[in-house]
């Protein structure tokens, strides 16, 4: 059963095939006429799900189909977080210049799965290693649109279908301390481990770079995170995005697509660019020869963007503390993807290099815990 955030879903049966892509194009209020269809899953990703590509005569779509998984039950209490939050309308009514390309879910009664279908807005995702900074502006202009809209409980933030800060966090730190050794993991742990080859490829090559003293500190922010996630926990929360990279980005002539809700969180709205700040400034940079504090107007301008979208009453020191604890946050939970470029052939130019943005994400962390953390 899909569970009470869903209820009212259109049931289905059968397969992703033209009569399904018909009716589901009817719910969404569009043209039905199906009559020829292609279906390719889609691969490359690096969290297993089942995602296909749909090529119509009615256009381009794609379908993710949410399984129930075990580990997601247990951590999240609920298998079909995405679907939950776009049948409440959360994601149906995001502010401009945000929308999101989903256009229906239905639950599989016979597979009890939920179907989400999406437009195809592939064509809008930025190429790896690009950053046009336009673009950058307006996907900060909605999402300080939509952390006002959410801010510190307004529009019933508690009874929306999203992760806690807690089990966002969780879901990488909590993989990332066991791989480094450290016990007395829950159940769900092992699952992951085996489903999500990153943490148990990556982490020995970071703790590797990192040496004995740092990596044992790191391993410590995993494993003890309630001493930097309850003072986080204390500032202004809002919905966001939970997952804001790149690849879940499509500018389009109408705006800014944003997709693959599932880790939608209710937290700090600094976590959601501090996300895409370390992964996009300090993981995976654009070859523009800017350094992550080079970066530092991109984040006033978003400040400024949610004061006036808040219209009053912003605390700026609070702010400040906020996007601190969430940079904190994102480096415990993926430290890791600093070391993609040396996990297989790599260079002596390559370890020299991410030895040293390794230091200097240790020593920001270290400051950061110093000045923060209980």
């Amino acid at each position: 059963h899909p569970g009470p955030d869903m209820a009212g879903l259109p049931a289905i049966d059968g397969e992703a095939d033209a009569h399904y892509l018909s009716a589901a194009l009817a719910r969404a209020g569009r043209p039905p006429n199906v009559a020829r269809l292609e279906a390719d899953r889609l691969g490359g990703g690096r969290i297993s799900a089942n995602v296909f590509s749909l090529r119509s005569d009615a256009g381009a779509f794609v379908l993710k189909k949410f399984v129930p998984e075990p580990w997601r039950v247990e951590l999240f209490g609920s298998a079909f977080n995405e679907p939950a939050l776009w049948a409440c309308g959360v994601t149906r009514g995001l502010p401009e210049p945000l929308s999101c390309p989903t256009i229906d879910v239905a639950f599989h009664r016979q597979r009890g799965e939920c179907w989400m279908l999406m437009d195809d807005v592939s064509h809008g995702i930025a190429p790896r290693g690009t950053f046009d900074e336009g673009s950058f502006r307006l996907l900060l202009d909605g999402l300080a649109r939509l952390h006002a809209l959410y801010w510190e409980g307004r529009a019933k933030l508690g009874q929306l279908p999203v992760l806690t800060l807690d089990q966002h966090t969780a879901m990488f730190t909590d993989p990332c301390a066991a791989v480094g050794g450290r016990a007395g993991r829950p159940a769900w742990v092992a699952e992951v481990l085996e489903k999500v080859f990153v943490f148990r490829t990556f982490v020995p090559v970071l703790l590797e770079v990192l040496g004995s003293a740092d990596g044992q500190f790191y391993l410590d922010l995993c494993e003890h995170r309630d001493r930097w996630l309850a003072p986080l926990s204390r500032l202004p929360q809002t919905i966001i995005h939970g997952d804001l990279r790149r690849a879940n980005i499509a500018v389009l002539p109408s705006g800014v697509s944003l997709f693959d809700w599932d880790f939608a969180c209710k937290a700090p709205a600094a976590a959601d660019l501090a996300w895409y700040w370390f992964l996009h400034f300090w993981c995976y940079p654009p070859n523009d020869g800017c350094t992550p504090e080079d970066r530092e107007p991109l984040k006033l301008y978003y400040v400024q963007r949610l004061e006036d979208a808040l219209g009053g009453g912003f605390d700026r020191a609070a702010c400040e503390r906020s996007w601190d604890l969430s940079w904190l946050k994102v480096f415990a939970q993926l430290g890791f993807c600093l070391v993609d470029s040396l996990v297989g052939e790599h260079s002596a130019e390559d370890l020299a290099r991410v030895r040293t943005v390794c230091a200097k994400a240790i020593a920001q962390a270290k400051r950061i815990a110093d000045a923060h953390a209980e």
